[in-house]
C-alpha cells in the first residue's frame, strides 16, 4: 500500500514539514557540538595577554593530602611562544693591538684609495681589515665590500683583492718604533 500525497497541497505540505524538521535536526545537532550551553555573547579575543590566576595557598586537603609531588595545574596562552630565541649579539671584534706598529701598503683603483690596515682572526676565521677612502671594512675571503671591492684570499701578511677584472696585493710591514 502505497501512501503518496497527490495534490499539490498534500506536496507543498510535506515539504514544509520536512524543512522544519531538517531544521530541528541541525539545531539541534549545533546545541549538542556547543556542549548543550548558551552561546556566549562576545567571541572577540582579549586584547593584551592573559594572566593565570595565582592560587590562594590552602591547607591540604583529602584529594592530595599533603603531598608535594601533585602538579599544579594552570592556564597557559598557547600563543605565547613557550622559546624565545635571544637576539644574536652584535659582533665588534677588534684586531688584539699589534706588538711592533704595523703600516700596510696603499694603492689606487677606479679614484678609491685602497689600504691595508690589518689582519687578524674571528672565531676562527681570518680577516682583513682594509680602509677604503678613510672608511674601515672587515672583509673574510670571498666577501664584497666598498660595493665593488672582493676579499680573494689571504696570506699573512698580505690580502689578495679583486676589482672588475684585476687582481691587486696589499701587505703589511712591520715598523720598529724608537720607544718612550
Amino acid at each position: 500500500m502505497k501512501i503518496l500525497p497527490t495534490s499539490p497541497r498534500e506536496r507543498l505540505l510535506v515539504k514544509v514539514m520536512a524543512g522544519v524538521v531538517g531544521l530541528l535536526v541541525v539545531l539541534l545537532a549545533v546545541h549538542a557540538m556547543s556542549g548543550g550551553k548558551a552561546a556566549p555573547l562576545s567571541t572577540a579575543a582579549p586584547s593584551g595577554p592573559i594572566q593565570a590566576p595565582k592560587p590562594a595557598p590552602s591547607a591540604p586537603d583529602e584529594t592530595d593530602q599533603g603531598n608535594p609531588n601533585v602538579p599544579e595545574f594552570t592556564g597557559v596562552d598557547p600563543f605565547v611562544p613557550l622559546v624565545t630565541p635571544a637576539p644574536s649579539p652584535v659582533e665588534t671584534t677588534e684586531a688584539p693591538p699589534p706588538t711592533q706598529a704595523q703600516t700596510g701598503s696603499t694603492t689606487v683603483v677606479n679614484g678609491k684609495s685602497l689600504q691595508l690596515v690589518g689582519l687578524f682572526m674571528d672565531n676562527g676565521v681570518e680577516k682583513a681589515q682594509v680602509a677604503v677612502d678613510g672608511v674601515t671594512y672587515q672583509a673574510a675571503p670571498g666577501d664584497t665590500f666598498a660595493d665593488d671591492f672582493v676579499l680573494v684570499s689571504i696570506a699573512d701578511p698580505c690580502a689578495n683583492i679583486s676589482w672588475q677584472t684585476s687582481t691587486f696585493t696589499l701587505c703589511l710591514t712591520q715598523t720598529t718604533g724608537t720607544g718612550s
